[in-house]
This record gives structure tokens, sequence and C-alpha cells, in this order.
């Protein structure tokens, strides 16, 4: 969330385009995804365990949250 909060510079619109794109990530074209892949040095596998692990951290972050 931090880096959302960060690229979007405070904008509260482009952090929730940020959020539904990362939230729409398996349906990226091919090209984003292997633009993404290589940036982080990940192979599509890895990427998508990594992208899924981020996704439950976010989620059980805002569960945790009074």
């Amino acid at each position: 969330m931090a880096l959302f909060d960060t690229d979007s510079g405070g904008d509260a619109s482009v952090k929730l385009g940020l959020m539904k794109c990362w939230a729409d990530r398996r349906n990226w074209s091919p090209v984003l995804r292997w633009m993404e892949e290589g940036v982080h040095m990940m192979s599509a596998e890895r990427f998508d365990q990594v992208g899924d692990f981020l996704d439950r951290a976010a989620q059980l972050s805002s569960a945790l949250r009074p």
C-alpha cells in the first residue's frame, strides 16, 4: 500500500487506478507481464506467487485493523 501511496503522489483516484490495475494483473497483456517480470527479475510463476502473497498479506493487514 505504501508503494501505491508513493506512486500516486497522494492522488486518491490515481491510487485507486493503480490498485485496480494490480488486482487485474492476471489479465495483463503478455507484453506488460513480460516487462514487469523483467523489471522485477522474476519468472512468470514466481511473479504470480509473490503477487498472491502480497494480496494475502494486504487482506490480513486490513482485517486486523480496528
